[in-house]
């Protein structure tokens, strides 16, 4: 969205494209107001729903303040079945230095998310873990300290997606989609397809651009993050060692196709190449970034097939 909510136009630095997700169950209630009864473990704790969240308006957000040491807040949950599980939050200092701690697990095991927190701005904090029926919360160590906390999550995988906010219940985000058709859109038997993009985890197989039943510009396990491919159906080509595209920065990837060979690259590296079977795709429907979470941007799909020079150009 090029303005927010009230109009005024969004900055330049903070458009960050499409962030593409898979569907998501906040399985936590009440997560922006840690005074609710569903986080009913409180011990020398008080949680107070009066701290600016991260909309920047009052009072949506928990303060939580210490009265002991060691003071525990959690919120357990059940009915969930062993799996890996990610809890997050975004969190900040209020008052105090002492020690704040994170945990999905009760207790038994306490993260710390200390050095993570400023007073100024909010930190998302999270932590994975394998594991059944987890119970998320906080620990704040010294008397008298105090954080503010807001969209408290817990989710499975490995990854916090972006905030799912809840209240008597918990809410289930749908998989993001993006599809175009391929009629006039794409020549399986010749073409380009380049596409920007950031990965919001640790990769195995994830398609970049998928046509049909083949045709992928994608990442491929054998190379893992810093690995791009194309697949024409029959023929996998890969290019390693290119820059990790989990580090934080877009990473630009290219292949092409026509005539016998299919070619592979990103930032600006000499392309490889690879046997063609004639057609780079079939079907009505191009997907992009269908199994691919994290931010997609330019996506551009040309009728002719790039020399190496170009592919080195347009992913540099």
């Amino acid at each position: 969205f090029a303005t927010d909510w009230q109009g005024a136009p969004t900055p330049a630095a903070n458009l960050t494209r499409l962030r593409k997700e898979s569907s998501a169950t906040n399985t936590l209630l009440w997560s922006r107001d840690l005074s609710n009864a569903a986080w009913s473990t409180k011990t020398n704790i008080t949680a107070a729903k009066t701290a600016t969240g991260l909309d920047g308006i009052a009072n949506t957000a928990t303060t939580l303040t210490a009265t002991a040491t060691n003071a525990i807040i959690l919120q357990p949950t059940s009915g969930i079945v062993s799996a890996a599980r990610c809890a997050s939050a975004y969190a900040r200092r209020k008052t105090g230095t002492g020690e704040i701690s994170f945990t999905q697990d009760g207790g038994s095991t306490w993260t710390d998310i200390t050095s993570q927190l400023n007073a100024t701005t909010y930190s998302r904090v999270q932590i994975t873990a394998t594991l059944a029926n987890p119970s998320v919360g906080f620990k704040i160590s010294t008397s008298g300290d105090a954080i503010e906390v807001d969209c408290v999550q817990n989710e499975a995988g490995s990854v916090a997606s972006s905030p799912i906010v809840t209240t008597t219940a918990t809410v289930t985000r749908n998989t993001d989609a993006l599809t175009f058709q391929t009629s006039g859109n794409i020549d399986f038997t010749m073409g380009t397809c380049y596409v920007l993009l950031k990965s919001s985890g640790s990769l195995l197989t994830r398609y970049g651009v998928s046509v049909g039943a083949d045709g992928y510009s994608y990442i491929n396990s054998a190379g893992a993050n810093t690995s791009w491919g194309s697949y024409d159906g029959t023929n996998i080509l890969l290019k390693t060692g290119l820059d990790d595209m989990t580090a934080g920065a877009m990473v630009k990837r290219a292949v092409a196709w026509g005539g016998s060979t299919q070619k592979v690259t990103g930032n600006g590296a000499t392309p490889a190449s690879g046997a063609f079977d004639g057609s780079w795709g079939s079907g009505a429907t191009i997907n992009i970034a269908s199994t691919l979470f994290g931010y997609i941007g330019d996506v551009a799909i040309y009728n002719y097939k790039m020399t190496d020079a170009e592919l080195q150009a347009i992913t540099t």
